[in-house]
């Protein structure tokens, strides 16, 4: 009798560890597709957070000085469109391409006006400072490659003036969140420390430039030169506010500064300084 009541609890408790067994089984069986849909999906959500597409237009004022020309300022309002790509990871990557034209006169033209144009391409990697609830701070390098082409008809209707550079230095970006980060102020700064610049000559070779795409490409790039301080003085500076205005949609409005003053030792000064305010939507 004991022998046979020793089976039957053999016999019970291999039957409770096969119905343990068979439920935690199909319990695995069953979390596996659950985890493998829903895992990717957190991951791409996560990822997307910490993507940013943005358009952004910027107008304010602008002047500038040419002194191969004339020791005269040209000023005006300046008009730009920039289109910026942020990816947010353990860092931050920005990738921000620029367009701006600026109508230009002086105070000695009595018709007609001057032109600038300015193409620009700009790539950041920014490293993590300071994380908390509230501040984020990153630092880290930058490049940027800068095509800044002036015409001056009333003063010189037969050459092109330039001030184009490949250049890279140091850049910060703060941002201070608001209401459980819906809103943010933030402050970004960038310093140029050296760079290759090309501007054309004192005496120029030729009473007329080539205009042909060919002659404006060979002009653009004369005689690249090293240059650092006191050669390259150049500020960038923006501050602005970031806000919600749809369901996964931002706005932001600020006020951006830019200064440079450039030369080699075969020309003279380029100085630009600009104001502008700026507003932008996230795509």
């Amino acid at each position: 009798m004991t022998k046979q009541k020793a089976q039957l609890r053999k016999v019970s408790a291999w039957s409770r560890n096969w119905i343990v067994n068979r439920c935690l089984s199909w319990a695995f069986l069953f979390w596996i597709p659950v985890f493998i849909h829903s895992k990717p999906g957190h991951c791409q959500d996560f990822i997307a957070l910490q993507k940013t597409k943005r358009i952004q237009f910027l107008t304010g004022y602008i002047q500038q000085k040419e002194l191969n020309l004339i020791p005269k300022v040209h000023q005006g309002f300046q008009y730009a469109l920039e289109y910026q790509a942020d990816r947010e990871l353990n860092h931050l990557s920005r990738f921000l391409a620029r367009l701006g034209f600026s109508p230009l006169t002086s105070p000695w033209e009595t018709s007609g006006f001057s032109a600038n144009l300015q193409i620009q391409a700009h790539y950041f990697h920014l490293f993590p400072i300071l994380k908390n609830q509230n501040w984020k701070i990153w630092a880290g390098p930058f490049g940027k490659l800068s095509y800044n082409t002036s015409f001056y008809p009333n003063w010189d209707e037969s050459h092109l003036y330039w001030a184009n550079q490949l250049q890279t230095g140091v850049s910060s970006r703060t941002v201070y969140s608001l209401q459980g980060q819906a809103r943010s102020l933030f402050w970004e700064f960038n310093l140029p420390v050296i760079g290759l610049l090309s501007r054309p000559t004192i005496e120029r070779d030729y009473k007329i430039d080539d205009f042909s795409f060919r002659g404006i490409l060979q002009s653009m790039h004369h005689q690249p030169k090293l240059i650092g301080l006191p050669h390259n003085f150049q500020v960038h500076s923006r501050i602005g506010y970031n806000f919600p205005i749809a369901q996964k949609k931002h706005a932001q409005f600020g006020y951006h500064f830019d200064h440079m003053q450039v030369s080699t030792y075969y020309s003279n000064q380029f100085i630009q300084s600009s104001h502008q305010i700026f507003i932008g939507i996230n795509l």
